[in-house]
């Protein structure tokens, strides 16, 4: 039977109509399918290294020692406690007890954090008492800790006993009469049992706690029996700490009250000091210390002091120079004058006291505000210290001893 390759088969179901012909793509470029839209995740945390919990320093050479970076450099006028006692105990003549300070220091519990500038304060304490077998004893020591070598023994001549030449002796109290602030008031009683003036500059202090007004008190009145004259400089800046630390009427801080009125007799403020003396009556219900009319002090005679010899390149300044106004630095300022640049050498200079380091930073800071900076070479460690303490570094090119 023929079969028909165009005829429509029997009983066969018609076919689904043909899908609408797309004409096909012309040429050019390719377009991307836009995918479904889909949730976007949330970004994952970067992944960091967990910190280094182990704080022990990591020894050089071993794995995970880091290199090492750039060193913090010390200020070089930053003055360690320690040396600004000891250069302030060396200016008032307290040798003795300068040395056992430093000596403490390099041999205490904390004697691994003792720089090398107390090491050659000590060398120079030794140098100045005559001190050769103790020095030669430190200089082992020095070597071994230091890993270098240690100065060497110049045969210093020994200072006198008083080693100021009988100048006022001084005492900076502050920031506060508590830690080191206390021990200060240590070393003023003490000075005031062996001198017949002392000073105690108050211009530091920032506060004054109770305990404390009772110990200066104490030092005070104890001075003034053994005959001592306790001059007391910058009062008004304690005077005013202490204003602000009593209230009329508010019984407290007693020690504060007296040693206010203390301060009022001191500086001759004798309506202040009885304004002030009514109120504590008042407040406290007791008798308040009664008015004193000053005593006038003799005029004292000022040291003499050697004329120092002056090279054309340097200022010299040799030996002790003790005094409020010695002729030596009166002297270096008609010097500087005439020559240019200013150069003080202090390589002879054994020590200088505290008034005399004041006199000099005048003179410095006379100089630099004319425009000619000074240079200061040569100075021992003791006297290099006390002219930081005071700030001459502001003022003067300050070259310090390496040994």
């Amino acid at each position: 039977m023929p079969f028909s390759f165009f005829g429509k088969k029997p009983g066969a179901p018609r076919p689904a109509p043909a899908a609408k012909r797309q004409r096909p793509a012309q040429p050019g470029p390719a377009r991307a399918k836009t995918p479904a839209p889909r949730i976007p995740e949330p970004p994952r945390p970067k992944e960091e290294p967990l910190p280094n919990l182990d704080f022990a320093p990591a020894v050089e050479g071993e794995p995970g020692a880091s290199a090492p970076g750039p060193a913090a450099r010390e200020d070089p006028n930053q003055v360690h406690s320690v040396v600004e006692e000891v250069a302030i105990l060396y200016a008032n003549g307290e040798d003795t007890h300068a040395a056992e300070i430093l000596e403490h220091a390099v041999q205490g519990e904390d004697a691994a954090a003792a720089t090398e500038e107390v090491w050659f304060l000590l060398f120079d304490l030794y140098h100045v008492a005559g001190k050769r077998e103790a020095f030669e004893t430190r200089a082992v020591e020095y070597a071994v800790r230091f890993g270098r070598s240690p100065p060497a023994w110049s045969g210093a001549e020994r200072s006198s006993a008083r080693g100021t030449g009988g100048a006022t002796p001084i005492v900076v109290l502050g920031p506060g009469f508590d830690g080191p602030g206390a021990r200060q008031l240590d070393i003023l009683e003490r000075m005031a049992s062996k001198h017949e003036r002392v000073r105690a500059d108050l211009g530091k202090l920032r506060s004054a706690g109770e305990p404390g007004c009772a110990r200066l008190i104490e030092v005070l009145h104890a001075a003034k029996k053994r005959g001592c004259e306790v001059v007391l400089q910058n009062a008004a800046n304690l005077s005013g700490i202490l204003e602000r630390s009593i209230e009329a009427g508010k019984r407290e801080n007693p020690a504060s009250w007296l040693l206010l009125l203390e301060l009022y007799q001191r500086q001759g403020m004798q309506e202040k000091f009885e304004e002030c003396a009514v109120n504590y009556a008042v407040t406290f219900e007791v008798s308040p210390p009664s008015w004193e009319m000053p005593r006038k002090q003799p005029p004292r005679s000022q040291p003499k002091t050697p004329p120092v010899p002056a090279t054309p390149g340097a200022y010299v300044m040799s030996g002790d120079i003790s005094g409020a106004s010695p002729a030596v630095l009166r002297d270096l300022s008609v010097w500087a004058a005439a020559h240019d640049p200013v150069v003080i050498d202090c390589s002879a200079l054994r020590r200088m006291d505290f008034v005399c380091a004041g006199t000099l930073l005048n003179t410095l800071a006379e100089l630099k505000a004319a425009g000619r900076p000074a240079r200061i070479r040569g100075a021992n460690h003791l006297v290099g210290a006390l002219l930081r303490v005071l700030g001459v570094a502001q003022f003067a090119q300050l070259d310090r001893r390496k040994s």
